[in-house]
């Protein structure tokens, strides 16, 4: 079996501490409260639509008015 041919996991979020290292190497200072509660709900989001994604492209369809 090729390496094509494998199948190929979904990228794993970034953690909390990822996010922080990354931020301060970016910025040169420690991220806000405000931005690391942003990065905290936008991380549960993402794990959660990977964990369903067929749920979420149906709850948004559910949320969006019709044309």
């Amino acid at each position: 079996m090729d390496a094509q041919e494998l199948p190929t996991q979904p990228e794993l979020p970034p953690t909390l501490q990822d996010f922080i290292v990354n931020y301060v190497k970016e910025n040169g200072h420690s991220p806000s409260g405000r931005e690391v509660v942003d990065f905290v709900m936008w991380l549960q989001a993402t794990e959660l639509i990977m964990r369903d994604p067929g749920a979420f492209e149906e709850d948004l369809a559910n949320t969006m008015d019709p044309l």
